[in-house]
C-alpha cells in the first residue's frame, strides 16, 4: 500500500515540474528562435522582420511579445501531456492483457 502512495506522489508532482519546464523552454525559443536577429532588418529585432521566407513568420511570431511564451507554453504542456496519456494507456492496456 505505502508503494502506490510514493508511485501516486510522483505522478502528482509531474505537473510541477512539467509547467515550468515547459515554459523556460518556451521563452528559450522565444528569445533564441523568434527573436534570432537574421529574422529582422539589418540584424535589429527593433526592426521590421525580413521579407520573405520562415524568417518573416519567425520574426512576425517575435513581435506579438509576452503573450508568446505563454502560448507556446500551452502548446508544450499540451504536447507533453498527450504523449504521457498515451504512454500510460498503452501501459495499461498491456497490463490488461
Amino acid at each position: 500500500m505505502s508503494q502506490t502512495k510514493k508511485e501516486g506522489g510522483a505522478k502528482n508532482m509531474l505537473p510541477a515540474i512539467i509547467i515550468p519546464l515547459c515554459f523556460v523552454v518556451a521563452v528559450i525559443i522565444y528569445k533564441f528562435i523568434f527573436g534570432n536577429p537574421a529574422n529582422f532588418m539589418e540584424g535589429n529585432p527593433d526592426n521590421e522582420p525580413v521579407k520573405g521566407g520562415v524568417a518573416q513568420y519567425l520574426g512576425t511570431i517575435y513581435k506579438g511579445g509576452f503573450i508568446v511564451p505563454i502560448l507556446v507554453t500551452c502548446l508544450l504542456v499540451v504536447i507533453t501531456f498527450t504523449i504521457e496519456r498515451f504512454i500510460t494507456l498503452a501501459a495499461a492496456k498491456v497490463m490488461a492483457r
